[in-house]
């Protein structure tokens, strides 16, 4: 860290650390009929600023330079516990807050040069939540030497002790990690101090109320303090930020499907029977995949990637008829919630979680229904993805002499339109436009300006003799039998003789 030339704290544009080409999955141009997952191994971030957010006296890139009181006086202050003396430091603190209930692991290397003449020397990190703050130290000090620390710090002294270890004067003077590591399942903090795992201190939950939250806060800071009467100290605390992730998360969406009324998944057939207007209850199950992994709060939300788009739903109940959004997590119902905005909050888990919320489809050319969501975890933003056809697209095939699989009316086919127009668009001899029935059992032809007709079993043909102006005309087939709608076509019947 020496001779690093550092600049001023500035946030950077969030990089999100997603792991490995994970997003090369999601470059598909196409939702499948199954859910699209790109479930990955890793969730954390190697980059400091997308994390952390403060006002060290310097930062350059994960370099930061907590306290340098040589060449900071301006950041001089005097401290509470001790009017004769100075002290110089900073810090910066995480953006959100870890989950208690995940095992989580930070590592920042740490370097404390040139110790003397100082009251104390350390490396901090605290962890805040609903109960308080727990400093977690390694430093030096004038009376009591080289140091590990687990405290706690109230009405101006250190009032409770939760770990402990004192340390050579060798052992501190080089760049070192410290890896903070959390383990939900036995409520375990542990602080390493070196590579070899030979310097450790450790405290729980059950021993330390202030690990007894749902949540904290992290700060990465230094400290440097000296007498007044004694000489300024010519060295400095500097750190870099190497990592910190989540170590017990796998998230996978396992499936996303519509539901029936009898709250089971649509089967195909069902699926054909949903129409524009209908209201249709949506149900995403996601999963950590990880062995003995931990519950992580997460936000399931729409997804953000434009591969994996959300079409024909919606799901402001503003304007739904008697009816209304119901999200349930677990089949407990979430008020004022929606897939929208923020999302529905969560806990991905190894046992799976079940969500159901509600969208009124909007459908008018009856093509595909997709839902493209993520969760997206509450520390560190990651997001994976799904995207899912709930209600397939029933095509409208034309006639196409040049084809050689369209050797079954009614299903390799739907209808034919001949001859066929010219090069500009039009006919100088009748036009013949034929149904056959099959997939389905009626053929529409909606003209703008009003008028329909209707083509079935018992009229297949209908032929435009006269002249006929630039008249666009909607087409669509309908089931009877299974309630299906086809996409809708546009055509241009004009017959020109002059």
């Amino acid at each position: 860290m020496m001779g690093k030339r550092y600049r001023r704290y500035r946030r950077r544009p969030l990089r999100r650390l997603l792991p490995f080409l994970m997003l090369a999955a999601l470059c598909l141009c196409m939702f499948p009929a199954a859910a699209q997952d790109d479930s990955s191994d890793f969730v954390g971030s190697f980059d400091l600023q997308e994390i952390f957010q403060g006002n060290p006296l310097a930062i350059d890139e994960n370099n930061i330079l907590f306290s340098d009181p040589l060449n900071n006086r301006d950041k001089w202050v005097v401290p509470t516990w001790n009017s004769r003396a100075m002290q110089q430091n900073s810090s910066v603190e995480s953006i959100r807050e870890v989950s208690m209930k995940s095992s989580w692991q930070l590592v920042v290397d740490y370097t404390l040069d040139n110790q003397s003449s100082v009251i104390n020397s350390r490396a901090d990190i605290n962890l805040t939540g609903s109960r308080g703050a727990l400093a977690i130290e390694v430093g030096y000090t004038d009376d009591d030497g080289p140091w590990m620390y687990m405290r706690h710090w109230s009405g101006g002294r250190w009032d409770t002790t939760y770990g402990r270890r004192k340390l050579s004067a060798s052992q501190v003077s080089q760049t070192k990690p410290l890896i903070l590591t959390f383990d939900a399942a036995t409520g375990k903090l542990t602080l390493q101090y070196g590579q070899d795992g030979a310097l450790q201190i450790s405290t729980t939950a059950a021993a330390c109320p202030y690990l007894q939250t749902d949540t904290a806060s992290i700060s990465i800071s230094g400290v440097m303090s000296w007498f007044q009467s004694d000489p300024v100290p010519t060295g400095t605390i500097s750190a870099k930020f190497n990592s910190i992730r989540y170590t017990k998360y796998t998230p996978k969406f396992v499936e996303t499907t519509v539901l029936n009324s009898a709250g089971q998944p649509m089967t195909d057939d069902e699926k054909k029977q949903v129409h524009d207007g209908d209201i249709i209850t949506i149900q995403a199950e996601v999963k950590n995949t990880f062995a003995d992994g931990d519950p992580v709060p997460v936000h399931l939300k729409l997804s953000d990637n434009e591969d994996l788009a959300t079409t024909g739903l919606d799901f402001d109940d503003t304007g739904w008829e008697n009816e209304t959004q119901r999200v349930t997590v677990d089949s407990v119902e979430v008020a004022d919630v929606n897939i929208t905005g923020p999302g529905i909050p969560l806990s991905c888990k190894p046992g799976g979680t079940l969500v159901t919320y509600r969208a009124k489809v909007v459908n008018p050319d009856n093509g595909a229904v997709t839902v493209g969501q993520m969760i997206e975890d509450d520390f560190f933003l990651s997001k994976q993805y799904s995207g899912t056809e709930l209600v397939p697209a029933q095509p409208l095939v034309p006639y196409d002499p040049d084809k050689t699989d369209q050797s079954t009316p009614g299903s390799d086919y739907h209808y034919s339109r001949l001859p066929a127009a010219n090069a500009n668009g039009w006919n100088n001899t009748p036009v013949e436009l034929s149904f056959y029935p099959g997939d389905f059992d009626r053929f529409v032809v909606q003209e703008q300006r009003g008028d329909q007709l209707v083509l079935d079993s018992g009229n297949t043909r209908h032929q435009y003799t006269d002249e006929q102006v630039t008249c666009p005309v909607e087409m669509w087939a309908e089931s009877l039998s299974s309630g299906s709608i086809s996409v809708k076509a546009m055509s241009h019947q004009i017959v020109d003789k002059t």
